[in-house]
């Protein structure tokens, strides 16, 4: 009796005749069973899977743009998308009315801070803070300042002022990268302007108040700031202050930051109309009001302001950006099952029989890797890790779960080759994503200590 192979091969061969065409059915017999496998694969291994893909070809071809539209594609047909399936999750992905609003965002943070380059003003902030910090200290206070700020894209902003810090260009772009990135990200674990945070305390999710949250994720701000000093700041070497002219002050360098801040919290306060038709809109609207503040001051011809938004760099980093939201459309699109991508890939970790304790890490940390983004693991995982803990968990539980999950996520995002601010970031110094995630891992797990031995000593507390 013959095994479904080899009648497969005889009724289609004997007719034909010749080893050739045995040969070429062999090939395709083959090439259907390892499609197979890899389709019938977990879902959780196929995301990781399409990151590592999207990193390897960024090496060899130096290219974001074609790694992320490669990411894109490998992750959309490991899926099991049809082509009609791709063109509609990509359309309806970047023509949401958030990705629009995201991409107005980013297009206008590019201007303000190019705006700032073409008037002088970013040369006069580091100016300033080195007349009041030392270099390596202003190196980080100053994407921590704009960090304060939750804006899409706020590393681009704050890349010029780090570089314009190293006059003399001694310090390597990679640490110059690391040092960006890692001080933009210092606030975002408690910070209350965060959408991330605030999700995290809704009431879908851990349902907690701002004065309970806030002290169980401070050990993180200062973690973060500890782990900063000592893998990237250290590196630098120490320079005494530098002297200037203080009748100058630092007042007008730091104007747009100041205008976006006031104007941000008018619209939240006063008009929050604006929240109600897209998150992304209070933030466009205060940044608009910077550009538009700044070319009163400092005001320029025409065709700067051609230069300012219509650069051939403005374009390739909106590029980027679209291509990473697509990529991040293609987690949060319902799978040809009809299920949602996380939520298969919680049914895969049940069929493992994976503790809870590990779904609790392994979920938000994937997520975060996937979308790059904090509210991406927190509207991903969240809802599902609360539902994990039952209908009446203690405070300790919440908290505790809180923290390690939270701490998980974070990570993901920390490391996520599709982090929009890692992504400008090494964009602007022209540097490796790879190498760049690679020098992230070391402080990355300092802060999956803090949120185990946090955690751990929450549990033991049992309040």
């Amino acid at each position: 009796m013959r095994c479904f192979y080899c009648s497969l091969k005889m009724d289609l061969c004997e007719p034909l005749g010749g080893s050739l065409t045995v040969r070429a059915i062999d090939h395709i017999i083959r090439y259907n069973h390892i499609m197979d496998i890899l389709l019938g694969l977990p879902v959780l291994l196929k995301v990781i899977g399409s990151l590592v893909f999207f990193v390897l070809v960024q090496r060899l071809t130096k290219s974001l743009i074609i790694a992320l539209a490669s990411g894109a594609l490998c992750l959309a047909l490991w899926s099991g998308h049809d082509p009609a399936a791709i063109a509609r999750i990509v359309w309806e992905t970047v023509s949401s009315a958030d990705s629009l609003f995201l991409f107005a965002v980013i297009f206008a943070v590019i201007g303000l801070s190019n705006q700032m380059e073409k008037t002088g003003l970013l040369a006069g902030l580091v100016a300033g803070l080195r007349q009041r910090l030392p270099s390596r200290l202003a190196m980080a206070a100053l994407p921590a300042v704009i960090g304060l700020l939750p804006m899409p894209g706020g590393a681009y902003f704050s890349a010029p002022l780090v570089d314009e810090c190293d006059e003399e260009k001694k310090v390597e772009p990679m640490l110059k990268t690391n040092i960006n990135f890692w001080f933009r990200h210092i606030w975002e674990y408690w910070w209350p302007l965060y959408p991330g945070v605030v999700a995290s305390m809704a009431p879908v999710n851990f349902n907690l108040p701002l004065w309970l949250f806030i002290p169980v994720q401070l050990p993180f701000w200062g973690i973060a700031i500890i782990t900063g000093y000592f893998f990237f700041l250290r590196k630098l070497a120490r320079e005494p202050l530098r002297a200037g002219n203080e009748k100058n002050g630092i007042l007008l360098p730091f104007l747009p930051i100041l205008v976006i801040a006031a104007a941000y919290a008018i619209v939240k306060i006063w008009a929050p109309a604006f929240d109600e038709i897209n998150s992304y809109l209070p933030f466009l609207t205060a940044i608009l009001a910077a550009i538009a503040v700044l070319g009163i001051v400092r005001p320029l011809p025409a065709a700067e302001w051609r230069k300012i938004f219509f650069s051939v760099k403005t374009l390739k980093v909106l590029g980027i950006i679209v291509l990473a939201t697509v990529y991040s459309g293609f987690i949060q699109a319902r799978l040809p099952s009809g299920s949602l991508l996380v939520e298969q890939m919680r049914l895969d970790m049940d069929l493992l029989g994976i503790p809870m304790l590990l779904l609790v890490t392994i979920l938000p940390f994937t997520s975060g890797l996937a979308t790059g983004i904090t509210l991406g693991f927190v509207g991903a995982s969240f809802p599902i890790i609360v539902s994990l803990m039952g209908p009446s968990p203690k405070l300790s539980e919440k908290l505790a779960t809180l923290v390690l999950a939270y701490g998980f996520g974070y990570a993901g995002i920390i490391l996520s080759p599709v982090h929009t601010c890692l992504i400008m970031t090494n964009e602007y110094f022209k540097t490796s994503l790879a190498k760049s995630i690679g020098r992230m891992i070391l402080p990355t797990m300092c802060i999956l200590a803090c949120a185990i031995v946090s955690s751990s000593l929450i549990r033991l507390a049992g309040f």
